[in-house]
């Protein structure tokens, strides 16, 4: 399974060489390597690991039940970029310079080593899972870029009425443990039996394209909490297609309301072949649409701070307990799903802490550009800023060369947030 996923992604680098050496891992890796001249890099992503064999996705609906099994392939782009840059894996957390890792240990006796780079911060876990961020949102001001969210059991009461109170409103039930499509269902009816899910107003008049419902896909670089918030926004992205044309009605096929890869996976289509840049969205809304893109980027930036601002106080207390001490360089690259409807507005879906970073596969040879080339490009740029940053003594106004296709966005002093 290893041999053939790094033997397909050497296949779409070939010919690509300049983005292998955009990614070039940048100097400042020298501090971290080890004596004998390798930087080394530890994975911990428990079942989304490289080393197992396959991944079950089921969708269940009413009617329909799907079932596939998808390779374990969600970082390989990640993973074979790092190997090409001469980074080996090892196999202890102790031994690491950079770890990849599910979530942060929120806890000061973590063994994380000192001085090494980790992709989380403690405590964005408050959004995002599902529910926290749903509850988090509630609490939020001016936070109507979220749809109507009741987190279940809790709820249930308000949701049922929420419910009786709109005629013929639809409801999408997402489990709270659960990604890639699976398990959720669209509804008109809410089920008291519904458990640990959350369930929220569907939007059912999504902005088309060619037919087809979208959603965006978009890259979120956090890159401090303490002694300030930073937060990037990289203004490239995916905009995802549904596999089926849109029906409102058909609220029993997840081909046609879900724009997620995996259930593209599921339909037999390669998610390559579903998928365009943020750009080329971009030069369809200027030409196909009377809509102002301009608009739509500014509620996008908007919605992209909204989540991490509103749990500020929260990362800030969890990295000065559990980080600070041992000069750990956290960052998180974010995933936000977003859904833009007719009328341009913009909805904040989901938020994803280990978004999708593969590049397509062979079967994608002539339409992988999409993927490849966004988070070959992402990934490079992530790298350069996290890395430039890790040193104590760079300036906090990042160079324009540095920052690549990343946008500040958020910049707060938080050297006065006091650990209650």
């Amino acid at each position: 399974m290893e041999t053939s996923i790094a033997g397909s992604l050497d296949d779409l680098l070939e010919g690509h060489g300049e983005l292998i050496q955009r990614f070039a891992l940048p100097p400042r890796l020298d501090q971290g390597r080890e004596p004998g001249g390798q930087f080394c890099w530890h994975w911990n992503v428990g079942r989304c690991g490289f080393g197992d064999e396959c991944h079950r996705a089921l969708w269940h609906y009413p009617t329909i039940t799907l079932k596939t099994t998808v390779q374990p392939v969600t970082y390989h782009l990640l993973k074979r970029l790092l190997e090409l840059n001469g980074c080996v894996m090892c196999d202890s957390v102790l031994k690491a310079n950079l770890i990849w890792t599910n979530h942060f240990a929120s806890t000061p006796t973590n063994i994380y080593p000192p001085h090494s780079v980790i992709n989380h911060f403690p405590g964005t876990h408050l959004i995002t899972q599902k529910n926290n961020l749903a509850w988090n949102m509630m609490k939020a001001a001016g936070a109507s870029f979220v749809p109507r969210s009741f987190v279940l059991p809790t709820q249930m009461d308000e949701a049922i009425t929420a419910q009786d109170s709109t005629y013929d409103q639809l409801w999408i039930v997402k489990p709270v443990g659960l990604g890639e499509g699976r398990g959720v269902k669209i509804t008109k009816q809410i089920d008291r039996e519904d458990y640990k899910e959350l369930t929220q107003e569907y939007i059912s008049r999504p902005l088309t394209v060619t037919g087809k419902k979208t959603d965006l896909r978009l890259y979120i670089l956090l890159t401090s909490v303490y002694p300030t918030l930073d937060i990037y926004i990289y203004t490239d992205g995916l905009l995802r297609f549904a596999y089926a044309d849109y029906d409102e009605k058909d609220i029993n096929n997840p081909f046609v309301h879900l724009c997620n890869n995996a259930v593209n996976r599921a339909a037999d289509r390669d998610i390559n072949e579903s998928n365009w840049t943020l750009n080329q969205f971009r030069e369809w809304i200027s030409n196909e649409t009377e809509l102002d893109f301009e608009d739509i980027w500014r509620q996008l930036c908007t919605l992209a701070v909204g989540p991490i601002v509103q749990i500020k106080h929260q990362l800030v207390e969890d990295y000065r307990r559990c980080a600070m001490e041992k000069k750990l360089h956290c960052f998180e690259l974010f995933g936000y799903d977003v859904l833009v409807d007719e009328n341009g507005k913009c909805w904040l879906l989901e938020l994803n802490g280990l978004p999708d970073l593969s590049g397509g596969s062979k079967k994608a040879r002539k339409s992988y550009a999409a993927d490849f080339d966004v988070k070959t490009r992402l990934l490079s740029d992530a790298f350069s800023m996290v890395y430039y940053l890790r040193d104590e003594r760079a300036s906090r106004d990042i160079p324009k060369e540095i920052m690549g296709g990343f946008q500040r966005i958020y910049h707060e002093q938080t050297l006065t947030e006091s650990i209650t």
